[in-house]
This record gives C-alpha cells, structure tokens and sequence, in this order.
C-alpha cells in the first residue's frame, strides 16, 4: 500500500493503529509530530506513508478536528487531549456487580459538557438491579438514559439505534 489516510483507533506505546479503506495497518509518528508540535490521540484522521522495510508506516500528518475530549492534568496544569472527533460520550456502568458510583458517572459527564460534547447514560446488568433511582436522576439532568441487559437482551435494540 502507497500513502494513504486513516483513522487512528488505537495506541499501544509508540505504536498506532490506523484503520484505512484498505485494511488496518501499524504506524508510528514521523517528522514535526514525533518532535511534539501535536499530540496524536484515537479518533484522529491522520496521512501515513510506508516505512523502509515495509512492517510499519509513519504518520506525517494530522488532519483537522471536529471535536477534541481533553481532560485536566493532576494538580490543574492545563489539559491532556483524549480522543478526537466524538460525535457522542456514552458513560456505561453496571446498576449492580460492580455497584454504579454516581460521582464517577458525574464526572465523565462534566469531562464531556466541558468539552462541548453530547453524553448520554448506558446503566446495564437491569436483569440484576434495575437502578431506576439512577435512571430518574440523569433523565432529571436532561441526559438520555439507556437501561440494557446484555443478558436479557433488554433495551439492546433502542441503544444500537442511539448508536447510528
């Protein structure tokens, strides 16, 4: 495969996965990224070109963002991008096995109101608690609430919609 454009959709080290039209291949940062003038993150749309000896490719660069999730660094000094061009945060926790934690779920929904991007609620496991306090109190907040169990297959096909 020539130079091609892709879509990051993993990290692993140094390493990224792009997926392309022709298939997935490996890729590493190469140029003015790799000496820091932006940080790469899954969701980018990026270029890549062959590297010598054909195993990797090298990403050269980065397109455009529509959306960038960034979260505070420790200790408030400044912010750390995540994942670019989200169209929607989906916050999943169990209603039970592991028990919800109602702040975590509070702060990945301000992680993303703060980012300007739409976030929605999936509490799954209904078939063991159904959780319709916590279910209330995200509608009550304005966020949509999808109640699922993988098990049952309950509320499966209203949150594949959501997910088109």
């Amino acid at each position: 495969m020539s130079a091609a454009s892709g879509t990051v959709i993993e990290r692993d080290g140094a390493v990224y996965r792009v997926r392309t039209p022709e298939g997935e291949l490996r890729a590493v940062l190469r140029g003015r990224i790799k000496r820091g003038v932006g940080k790469v993150v899954v969701g980018d749309i990026v270029e890549v070109e062959p590297e010598a000896g054909g195993e990797l490719y090298g990403i050269t660069s980065v397109g455009p963002r529509r959306t960038l999730l960034e979260r505070r660094v420790p200790e408030g000094r400044g912010t750390r991008p995540v994942a670019a061009n989200i169209d929607e945060v989906f916050v999943v926790t169990a209603t039970r096995g592991p028990a919800p934690i109602p702040q975590l779920i509070d702060r990945l929904l301000v992680v993303a109101e703060a980012n300007g991007i739409p976030a929605a609620v999936i509490l799954n496991k209904t078939d063991l608690e159904p959780a319709d306090a916590l279910a209330r109190r995200y509608r009550a907040a304005g966020y949509e609430v999808h109640a699922t169990s993988v098990k049952t297959g309950e509320g499966i096909d209203a949150l594949r919609d959501a997910l088109v």
